[in-house]
């Protein structure tokens, strides 16, 4: 989980680099090439987050964070596809919202996870992530206030906003890379409690994990999906168009297998 953060801050970094000295336009290729690059700290995260339910008495929390940690992605990618589609404007802002809600929920338990592993031993945690989640839900209310024009839309060319966005993102991450690293601190000095407590679960025998079926799955699910909305939208005069059914049916059943093998635990 501290590499899917350290990941996703140099990415951040990388960004607003490309976007800023270069000046690559936001809806450019660029954006593509970027929200594909994001699977990658999020597939460490959700590895990170199942791992994590391995070495807990506890597993709902880790659990519930890494499926909608999933579903966040799934969402994520959705909206990119659909961005590049003629849809309503009613369809494109409804994609836009459901898009920032899930995402604001899967890191709000994230967050939770964070303090409920690190309260006890790191008390400075709470306040890290209070303010965390402050300016998360103030800079989602922001972007949606700016997508149905509750606020002046010229405020994206303003340097003031570029510069806030950049600053706040990288504090998000920041610090949601040093809360956990004291996560981490914490299991190593076998001093987490509550949801997320430690522990030997004595006479259990050894299943294997499902971690590698949800992110396989996973990605393969949402590669097939892209393709064939693509390749849909591409051929919607009449042409021949792709359906991925190999790359979803395979993706649905690797994730049928892990929802299998996490039951079997």
């Amino acid at each position: 989980m501290a590499a899917s953060a350290a990941g996703s801050l140099g990415l951040i970094v990388l960004s607003y680099a490309v976007t800023l000295i270069l000046s690559v336009g936001f809806d450019g290729p660029f954006r593509v090439i970027e929200e594909l690059l994001w699977l990658v700290p999020a597939s460490a995260m959700v590895w990170g987050l199942l791992q994590l339910s391995n070495s807990v008495e506890e597993r709902a929390l880790p659990l519930l964070t890494a499926v909608a940690w999933i579903v966040m992605t799934m969402v994520d990618l959705s909206s990119l596809v659909f961005s590049r589609l003629s849809l309503p404007p009613l369809v494109s802002t409804a994609s836009y919202d459901l898009s920032m809600l899930i995402s604001l929920g899967a890191r709000g338990l994230f967050l939770w996870l964070l303090v409920e592993g690190s309260r006890t031993t790191r008390p400075w945690v709470l306040p890290l992530v209070a303010t965390v989640a402050l300016l998360s839900v103030g800079r989602t209310a922001l972007s949606v206030a700016l997508v149905h024009g509750f606020a002046a839309t010229n405020l994206y060319a303003n340097p003031a906003y570029r510069y806030g966005t950049m600053l706040v993102s990288l504090f998000n991450l920041g610090a949601m890379l040093v809360a956990t690293l004291a996560l981490r601190e914490s299991f190593k000095q076998g001093a987490v409690t509550g949801p997320v407590a430690s522990g030997p679960r004595l006479g259990s025998s050894p299943v294997v994990s499902p971690a590698s079926d949800f992110l396989v799955g996973g990605i393969l699910l949402a590669v097939g999906v892209v393709v064939t909305v693509i390749s849909v939208a591409s051929a919607s005069n009449g042409g021949r168009y792709v359906v991925a059914t190999g790359a979803v049916g395979v993706g649905i059943g690797r994730i049928i297998r892990g929802f299998i093998r996490l039951a079997k635990r």
